[in-house]
């Protein structure tokens, strides 16, 4: 929400007294004065309006007014002049007491109604940024939206539940009867209202019951919703910091153990604490880590808190007061900056740490990890330009540090990555702006088929040269390689592609060697020469398989690869070679039934697996370098063991019924009634 109109409703209830009580000095002792609903109401919109004022100077605009029974006075306006903390507290000093008529039935409910009337026509004016975009150019326009969504804030004191339900159909009923009345009339500076949150914040005196109960967020329409507060005078501050701080998705930090001198105690120090409120973005990295500080309402070694509360709320990080050793600051590297303001600016912990930021003295903020007890730099407080900012510090690796080296972590040898395959993958598929008309159809649209080609250019693509034999010797299979991931071959690059297969099967036939990196090539029981052979049919076979239902000369090209296959002589001795194996370890095992089937079994497996890939050793990854044993028996099931454990206890205590002994697992019952017999 960029727009925020706050309405202080001040009607017969606002004169009550029960707020926090004020101590002054008098010549005959001191005395309390209490506070009226409506100062206490004055308070927390100052506060409100204090807090968006110091964190989003250029983001968020405030416009407050005060209604009482005779109408609404506005005290700032959407200009930017008027969106200081000045203008609002000299505002409300020159509109000085709302008036008041003589009581009657329901006259406490005229303040609210006004004041919902003035927000919605306040919410539906245009700001300068909001006028900025309407006269711009139409070219201009098309490339900007005007939105115009907003939330009013009433502060109020109410009644009965019914006196919520009359202001949840009157800010309904007001928000239709204005965007109708724009629309009719075309006002150039105004604009409908498209989304509009209200916000009751009921007051209420301490100590009393309230019969308004709180309840979050509800939709009236599409474009109203609704939510109550109910706070006791007393709570009011404490618990506005806390709306603004769910409106304007804040949090807080808790500046710990700040040392402080304290002149009464004779040169002594203690620890304070100090709240300061900002972005909630800025914890993103603490939580990441897993490693924040426990704030359930927990109290610390401090004297004092600088927030008010007196409590730790579940919002707030604790960072302590680092003092560092050296003064170099400035050498820490920042990823981002927030600013910050203090949630009670009149403690005294509060204005010692402002006043020590803005003389120009940085402060370092680290984060406690109970589990080692150790210390890590989180955030750096300091002033610019007036400001107070906090820079969150990354606990990692800094974003301006040359790179690890790949050789550090597990990713193996820096040599051995396709790096310039990388960069050419990058190149293929950068993404530039559409200058073509948009298709209607969806599959057509550019994310699509940027996506598409992207999938299909890495549906094989291995990592690293150890993974590959025909990525490591490109130039002999060349134009194979570039040729096969492409959406469409004609018929000439099928020639060539089946150009470069044959060239393969020569130099096979030959026995040339390959020209891939010999070092770590395991053998299993053949020449390396027809290992690498035999790897390197099984991946052009991989490579073609995943793209033969691409097209139909995919199709023709996966064929001509497997034929291929099947005609390698290295391939075939392989293939032999695990057969012999297989019949070897099913002789061993001594089932003869289980090692005709698993011969059986071998026999038709087809010769090449699709999921083969040389592993980093230069072997195929997934296919086996020795057959696995034939199981003597067939391996058991969970049902079977158990049932035969039953069975062997049931031995152990009686006799197994005769029925259950015989093979049939039936006994006749009663065969003295077949042969006629009285027994």
């Amino acid at each position: 929400m960029e727009k925020t109109v706050v309405i202080v409703s001040g009607n017969s209830l606002s004169s009550s007294y029960g707020g926090p009580e004020i101590s002054l000095d008098h010549d005959g002792g001191p005395i309390k004065i209490g506070k009226m609903l409506w100062t206490s109401c004055i308070e927390a919109v100052t506060e409100y309006c204090r807090i968006i004022f110091d964190l989003f100077p250029d983001e968020y605009q405030v416009c407050v007014a005060a209604a009482d029974e005779v109408k609404c006075h506005p005290i700032n306006t959407w200009r930017d002049e008027d969106q200081e903390l000045t203008k609002v507290q000299s505002g409300f000093q020159k509109f000085g007491f709302p008036v008041l008529t003589p009581p009657v039935s329901r006259s406490h409910m005229t303040s609210i109604l006004q004041g919902l009337q003035f927000g919605m026509r306040c919410l539906a004016q245009l700001t300068a940024t909001q006028y900025a975009v309407s006269v711009c150019s139409q070219s201009v326009k098309k490339h900007l939206t005007t939105i115009n969504h907003g939330r009013i804030v009433v502060f109020c004191s109410l009644e009965s539940p019914n006196d919520l339900k009359d202001v949840e159909k009157a800010a309904l009923n007001l928000l239709r009867m204005e965007n109708t009345d724009i629309k009719q009339k075309q006002d150039p500076v105004r604009l409908p209202i498209q989304r509009c949150e209200v916000a009751v914040v009921n007051v209420y005196v301490s100590g009393a019951q309230s019969q308004i109960m709180p309840s979050p967020s509800r939709q009236i329409s599409n474009d109203l919703s609704v939510s109550v507060y109910s706070y006791h005078a007393k709570e009011l501050i404490v618990k506005t910091i806390d709306l603004v701080k769910t409106h304007f998705t804040l949090k807080s930090t808790s500046v710990t153990n700040i040392p402080m001198k304290e002149e009464q105690s004779g040169g002594g120090s203690f620890n304070y604490d100090v709240e300061l409120i900002h972005k909630a973005d800025a914890h993103r990295d603490i939580i990441r880590s897993g490693h924040q500080l426990d704030s359930s309402g927990k109290e610390g070694n401090s004297k004092e808190t600088g927030g008010g509360s007196g409590s730790r709320r579940s919002d707030t990080v604790m960072l302590r007061w680092s003092t560092p050793k050296s003064m170099t600051l400035d050498l820490h590297y920042c990823s981002s900056v927030y600013r910050v303001t203090p949630a009670d600016v009149t403690s005294r912990p509060t204005i010692c740490l402002i006043n020590f930021v803005l003389s120009g003295k940085p402060v370092l903020l680290e984060q406690p990890r109970k589990a080692n007890n150790s210390k890590l730099i989180t955030h750096l407080l300091t002033c610019h330009g007036g400001g107070i900012f906090l820079h969150c510090i990354p606990g990692g690796r800094s974003c301006l540090d040359e790179p690890p080296s790949i050789s550090e972590g597990w990713g193996g040898r820096v040599t051995d990555y396709r790096i310039s395959d990388f960069s050419s993958l990058i190149q293929d598929n950068m993404l530039v702006p559409n200058t073509v008309e948009r298709t209607k159809i969806p599959s057509q649209y550019p994310l699509q088929l940027a996506e598409a080609n992207l999938e299909r250019m890495t549906r094989h693509w291995p990592l690293v040269f150890s993974d590959t034999v025909a990525y490591s010797m490109v130039h002999e299979l060349e134009p194979l390689l570039s040729i096969i991931h492409r959406p469409v071959i004609s018929d000439p690059e099928l020639d060539s592609c089946k150009e470069v297969i044959k060239s393969i099967q020569d130099k096979e036939e030959y026995s040339e060697p390959l020209p891939i990196p010999s070092s770590g090539t395991r053998t299993r029981g053949s020449s390396k020469r027809d290992e690498q052979y035999h790897l390197l049919w099984n991946e052009l076979e991989v490579i073609a398989s995943k793209y033969r239902q691409q097209s139909e000369q995919h199709r023709m090209l996966y064929d001509f690869i497997s034929h291929a296959v099947s005609q390698s002589p290295s391939c075939q001795n392989t293939r032999a070679l695990l057969e012999k194996k297989e019949e070897e370890m099913a002789a061993k095992s001594g089932g003869g039934g289980g090692a005709s089937a698993n011969n059986k079994t071998a026999k038709e497996e087809p010769a090449i697996a699709k999921t083969q890939s040389v592993t980093s050793n230069n072997k195929v990854k997934g296919m086996r370098s020795s057959p696995y044993p034939v199981p003597a028996k067939p391996v058991a099931s969970l049902l079977s063991i158990w049932t035969t454990q039953l069975n062997a206890k049931a031995m152990q205590g009686r006799p197994e019924f005769r029925g259950r002994a015989t093979q049939s697992n039936k006994a006749e019952l009663y065969t003295f009634m077949k042969n006629g017999s009285d027994r």
